[in-house]
C-alpha cells in the first residue's frame, strides 16, 4: 500500500495487524518495508532515491514523500478468511487510528469438477471430459484423480493419464480430458468419480458419478445371405458393426455340408473385405473348394481386441 510521510517526521515504523476470521482468534503483528518511492505521476523510483528522499526530510523537515511498503505473512491456515489493518509510527509516535480493516482470504483447493461425460471408449479404458473452475488467487488446478467404486468402497485408479485442452475455454476455466484405465472387461459397468487437485490438495467434494463401460465384443453377426452362387464356390455377404473404439479385425466362417454325421470346417477367408462406405457394416469373402450342386450349412463369428463374438445364425446355401 501507499503512505505519504509528514513533513518533517518520516515514517520510521510500519506494522500490520491480522487475525484469522473466527471468534476468538487474536491479532497478530508483522513490520512492513519501503520497496518504492513514488512519484506525483505514480511512478516508482529506485531505492536510492527513495533513502536519499527521506534522509533529506528528515533532517530538514521541507519535504514530504510517498513511500509504497509492503509485507508477506507467513505461517497462515490455509482456506482460511483473515482480517488485516495497519498503523504507522513516526518520532511523534503511533498514528491515533488503524486504517480501514480488509477482508481477504488464503488460497483454497480446487472447486469440484463437473460436466463429466465419457468421451471415447476403448478395450482396456475410457477417455472422460471434464471442467473445473479458477479461483483467482487460488492455485491452478494441476491434475485429476480418479476413484472406480469398489465392493464396499472407492478405490483410487492408478496411472491415469491427464491432458488439460483449454482451447475455446474461458479464461476462468480449465477443460480436462483424462483417460482412466480399467482392464479388459467388456460388458462391466464403471462407476467413476473425479476430484481436481492443486497444490493444495484435493476438491473438498468430488463430481458427480459418472457410469461408462470400455470397448465390447462385436456384436453376433446377421443378414448372412449369398449374393452369387458357383459349382465350386459361393459369394458371401453380413453385417455386423465396429464397437467403439475396438473395430472389427477378422472372422471365422465355419462350414458343412447338409448331411448327417459331417463336420465341420474352417474356411480360408483371406479375402475378406469390408465394403465402403455408407455401407461400412458389410462384409463379403468367397467360400472356395466345394463340392456342385451340395446343400452347405454356414456360420461365422467376429473378432476384435476384446474377443471373439457370438456365432451368427445357421443358414443353407446351395452351391451351383
Amino acid at each position: 500500500w501507499e503512505m505519504q510521510d509528514p513533513v518533517g517526521a518520516p515514517v520510521v515504523q510500519l506494522q500490520l495487524e491480522y487475525s484469522a476470521d473466527s471468534v476468538f482468534s487474536s491479532w497478530d503483528t508483522v513490520d512492513a518495508k519501503p520497496v518504492a518511492l513514488l512519484t506525483e505521476s505514480g511512478d516508482n523510483v529506485d531505492i536510492n532515491r527513495l533513502a536519499a528522499a527521506v534522509v533529506v526530510s528528515r533532517v530538514t523537515g521541507a519535504s514530504s514523500v510517498v513511500r509504497r511498503w509492503h509485507v508477506q505473512i507467513d505461517n497462515l491456515e490455509r482456506e482460511t478468511g483473515y482480517q488485516l489493518r495497519a498503523r504507522a509510527r513516526n518520532s511523534v509516535g503511533w498514528s491515533p487510528t488503524y486504517s480501514s480493516t480488509i477482508n481477504t482470504r488464503t488460497s483454497d483447493r480446487p472447486p469440484q469438477a463437473y460436466g463429466v461425460r465419457c468421451r471415447s471408449r476403448h478395450p482396456t479404458g475410457v477417455w472422460l471430459e471434464a471442467t473445473v473452475d479458477e479461483v483467482l488467487g487460488t492455485s491452478a488446478v494441476e491434475g485429476i484423480a480418479v476413484e472406480a467404486c469398489g465392493s464396499f468402497s472407492w478405490i483410487e485408479v492408478q496411472d491415469v493419464e491427464c491432458k488439460r485442452s483449454d482451447g475455446g475455454a474461458a479464461p476462468n476455466k480449465s477443460n480436462w480430458s483424462v483417460f482412466v484405465p480399467l482392464g479388459l472387461t467388456p460388458g462391466v459397468i464403471h462407476e467413476l468419480r473425479l476430484w481436481a487437485v492443486n497444490l493444495f490438495g484435493r476438491s473438498s467434494k468430488p463430481s458427480l458419478n459418472c457410469a461408462c463401460k470400455t470397448s465390447d465384443k462385436p456384436k453376433q453377426p446377421d443378414k448372412l445371405t449369398c449374393i452369387h452362387r458357383l459349382p465350386h464356390s459361393l459369394y458371401l455377404e453380413w453385417n455386423v458393426p465396429d464397437p467403439e473404439g475396438a473395430p472389427v479385425r477378422r472372422f471365422e466362417v465355419q462350414y458343412r455340408s447338409d448331411q448327417a454325421f459331417t463336420s465341420w470346417h474352417t474356411a480360408a477367408c483371406a479375402d475378406t473385405q469390408r465394403q465402403a462406405p455408407p455401407r461400412e457394416c458389410a462384409w463379403r469373402c468367397v467360400l472356395e473348394e466345394l463340392d456342385a450342386m451340395t446343400t452347405y450349412r454356414i456360420v461365422l463369428r467376429a473378432l476384435n481386441e476384446v474377443g471373439w463374438s457370438d456365432c451368427s445364425s445357421e443358414a443353407a446355401f446351395d452351391t451351383s
